[in-house]
């Protein structure tokens, strides 16, 4: 599992609804294409791979028509009832402007261009993306939705709903792992980390790890996460390695379980 995870920048997670989702979201929702359209014609305005998908509430929630909810990671950017036909531009921009700032090089967005992305809502504690696509692979399918479930319950338990966000997410890749959770949590190590092989029997142990984790590498230096842990965003296969192997002598050396 380790080191399944390929080098990714962004994730653009754009509403849309589970019970739905074709086996390719790029060829038959519009707005997705044209996002990933526009995303290939910004060229070297954006550095690294992005990934667009399409995630869905646990909750039903009324979308306005011709409107979508937008997540952008790993900056943490929400857009609720984005206009579906300024969906491309607002992305794209924020996200070359993200590349900007990263690299301090390169092309960078006109002041036009990031006042017409703006800030959009800072999203706030932490975000679980879970795969349930079961019309692209049917392990998500079976094993994604009742995870995201006992997730959300085992969230609630806690009184932490303010504070933790599930999501159920498109095609990310690695269905041979299901099920499949992507964490987003700023100013925490498992920022930007992907999980494989969680189950709804498992969840809440998944959960109290991921709470409790403390190890100076983050989860692959957690005795309970890191058979868990397929990677993190941003990394090479080589780099996740080099984490991995720093966990082992997290646990070792300092005796975190």
């Amino acid at each position: 599992m380790l080191g399944t995870l390929k080098k990714v920048f962004g994730a653009d997670p754009a509403a849309a609804g589970e019970a739905w989702w074709p086996e390719r979201m790029e060829d038959e929702t519009p707005a997705i294409a044209s996002l990933l359209g526009a995303i290939k014609d910004a060229g070297e305005r954006i550095h690294g791979k992005v990934k667009v998908t399409a995630f869905d509430y646990l909750q039903p929630a009324e979308q306005a028509a011709g409107t979508c909810d937008v997540y952008i990671f790993p900056d943490g950017a929400f857009f609720q009832a984005l206009p579906l036909d300024t969906l491309p531009s607002t992305v794209v921009d924020l996200l070359a402007a993200a590349t900007f700032r990263r690299t301090g090089g390169g092309t960078g967005p006109t002041a036009e261009q990031q006042a017409g992305a703006g800030p959009g809502a800072r999203v706030a504690g932490s975000t679980l993306f879970v795969c349930c696509h079961g019309s692209r692979d049917k392990r998500c399918g079976h094993v994604g939705p009742p995870l995201a479930e006992k997730l959300a319950e085992a969230v609630g338990r806690k009184g932490l709903e303010g504070g933790i966000t599930v999501l159920k997410t498109s095609h990310i890749g690695g269905h041979v792992y299901a099920g499949n959770v992507i964490v987003f949590s700023h100013g925490k190590l498992y920022h930007g980390d992907w999980f494989g092989g969680v189950r709804a029997d498992n969840a809440a142990a998944f959960l109290d790890a991921l709470l409790n984790c403390k190890a100076p590498s983050g989860a692959p230096g957690d005795y309970s996460l890191r058979s868990w842990w397929r990677g993190r965003i941003g990394m090479t296969k080589e780099q996740q390695l080099q984490c991995f192997n720093k966990g082992l002598r997290d646990i070792e050396e300092i005796g975190i379980e």
